[in-house]
């Protein structure tokens, strides 16, 4: 994408993102240093080439689980060689989230409000995933994803 689609948008400053990132080719300018989780967005991208282009479930499957793109950084900063899944990030949804309104909505909906019912759902997203990749429909893995998995962070 070239800044040229943002035409309507011309008269706007666009300011340098010094210690940020840019996004979509510069197209968006951030003043904080967020790609490295931005990435995980390439992994939902690689996930459907994988099952769009070469139909591997079992590629796709391990790009959920051990991450492709997104690279956690240590206390300092420094990019690490561990990567960011997006099967951690439903795994761990809990202890990130629980104070998240859309989350906590998802959960109470998943245990019919019974709260002694939770515990059996904190890994829904993630055994939802495992068992579509599992059923091999279409691109039914993708979407199980966004929707049990990326929504609730949204």
């Amino acid at each position: 994408m070239s800044l040229d689609a943002l035409a309507p948008f011309d008269e706007a400053i666009l300011i340098p993102a010094q210690n940020g990132c840019s996004l979509l080719d510069g197209a968006i300018q951030l003043t904080t240093d967020v790609c490295d989780r931005a990435d995980i967005a390439k992994d939902m991208s690689d996930i459907w080439y994988e099952l769009d282009v070469n139909e591997d479930y079992d590629k796709a499957r391990q790009i959920y689980q051990d991450g492709k793109n997104s690279f956690k950084k240590d206390e300092n900063g420094v990019a690490t060689e561990t990567k960011r899944t997006l099967q951690e990030m439903s795994t761990s949804a809990f202890e990130k989230m629980i104070n998240e309104p859309t989350y906590g909505l998802m959960m109470h909906g998943m245990a019919n409000q019974k709260l002694n019912y939770m515990a059996d759902f904190l890994t829904f997203g993630d055994d939802m995933v495992m068992e579509s990749f599992q059923d091999q429909d279409g691109y039914l893995p993708y979407y199980t994803i966004i929707a049990a998995n990326v929504f609730p962070y949204i």
